[in-house]
């Protein structure tokens, strides 16, 4: 018997290869013969040698780079989030060279930033989908940050932000509670990941993400008053089913804040879940920020 869901699969199989094929050119600078250069470069391919050594001799999660710092040894992964580092390590694992393994890392973060805007996006429409994949991918904030600055945490920050926001709409528009859950689990995942690519990019978009919680419940509101104005026209009498209604409202006044309270608490649930599950990076920075230079950073921001 033949499964219906094969044509769906293969359709949809082929949307996603020539979405990557469009985002495809974002990465052919990386493929020159030569060394792309890039501000940043220099410093991820000596990190990552760092980071392939530690794990050649056993040490999963090294803290502490020994040949950094004039041989006095630096503790990069001590403050620096780690993530997109054994991204390059999984190409060093499999063959390829350090700069393989950079130049890797910076092309992959290009391309699935179009990925998961994609995923986020079309729930709009196919259309809107497709163009917010190749607008975001082709933007040139987000090209320079790839190919001229060479920062790969920021780069790749930027593919967890439409994956957190599918997350967080999951959350807002689930009918059920075990599709609530899924969702706020994939925000809690999401948003661990973000901390451990760019930690600082996670508390610039942390105030984004709370705005669109807030959105999604308005819009959700206004869903939900249109629904009840449409069923209000079927029976014919508007003025009469309000006079009807309004005894049960009045008795119970403020259930659209408590519905604002009930999501803005499932979101704030999975955002507390989200940063305990990436504290074994920022907790230790965070107690031992005082031997650093942490002021640079709010110097840099002003």
């Amino acid at each position: 018997m033949t499964n219906a869901k094969h044509p769906t699969l293969g359709r949809t199989a082929l949307r996603w290869l020539l979405l990557t094929l469009l985002l495809a050119p974002a990465t052919f600078p990386l493929w020159r013969p030569h060394v792309l250069a890039t501000h940043d470069g220099l410093h991820h391919l000596a990190r990552l040698f760092e980071l392939d050594v530690a794990l050649r001799n056993g040490a999963l999660y090294p803290r502490w780079f020994p040949h950094m710092g004039f041989l006095y040894g630096f503790p990069v992964f001590h403050y620096y989030a780690p993530l997109t580092y054994y991204v390059g390590e999984a190409v060093r694992l499999l063959g390829g060279g350090v700069l393989l393994a950079y130049e890797a890392t910076l092309g992959l973060g290009l391309v699935a930033a179009g990925w998961t805007m994609y995923a986020f996006a079309r729930r709009w429409g196919e259309t809107i989908g497709w163009l917010a994949a190749l607008l975001y991918v082709y933007w040139p904030y987000h090209l320079a940050n790839g190919l001229v600055r060479g920062a790969q945490a920021e780069l790749w920050a930027m593919v967890w932000f439409p994956l957190i926001l599918a997350a967080a709409h999951q959350v807002a528009t689930a009918r059920q509670r075990r599709e609530a859950l899924r969702g706020g689990l994939l925000l809690a995942l999401s948003y661990a990941l973000l901390m451990l690519t760019h930690n600082i990019s996670a508390l610039f978009f942390t105030p984004v993400l709370l705005a669109y919680g807030v959105w999604e419940w308005g819009r959700k509101r206004e869903e939900r008053e249109r629904k009840e104005l449409g069923e209000a026209r079927e029976l014919g009498d508007l003025k009469e089913l309000r006079e009807l209604r309004e005894p049960e409202e009045r008795a119970r006044p403020n259930t659209h804040y408590s519905l604002l309270i009930t999501h803005s608490s499932f979101l704030l649930l999975f955002w507390l879940l989200g940063l305990a599950l990436s504290a074994f990076f920022w907790l230790p920075a965070l107690a031992d920020v005082s031997w650093v230079r942490a002021a640079v950073l709010r110097e840099g921001v002003r």
